[in-house]
């Protein structure tokens, strides 16, 4: 198992082997972070349904939104492999 951290936070990645045909979520805790688009404003929400979450096509993009979502939770995203 490889794992990867950011310099510029604790955040994680893990993965058994790099597989590009992967995407990648953020995860916090149990939960995954799923946008929120709502009239009242859009946000993040958080679900357990993987399926739900957001995710992206490359771990940097996913470690960059994690660094930057780090700021407004009580700990970091972790960066997880989803296949949707």
């Amino acid at each position: 198992m490889q794992q990867r951290t950011s310099r510029h936070a604790q955040l994680c990645y893990s993965t058994s082997a790099l597989n590009h045909s992967m995407r990648y979520a953020l995860k916090l805790q149990d939960t995954y972070l799923a946008a929120c688009y709502e009239a009242t404003g859009s946000g993040i929400r958080l679900t357990d349904k993987p399926e739900d979450a957001c995710s992206y096509v490359t771990v940097e993009k996913a470690l960059s939104v994690a660094i930057q979502l780090s700021k407004s939770f009580d700990s970091p995203p972790v960066v997880v492999e989803v296949e949707h």
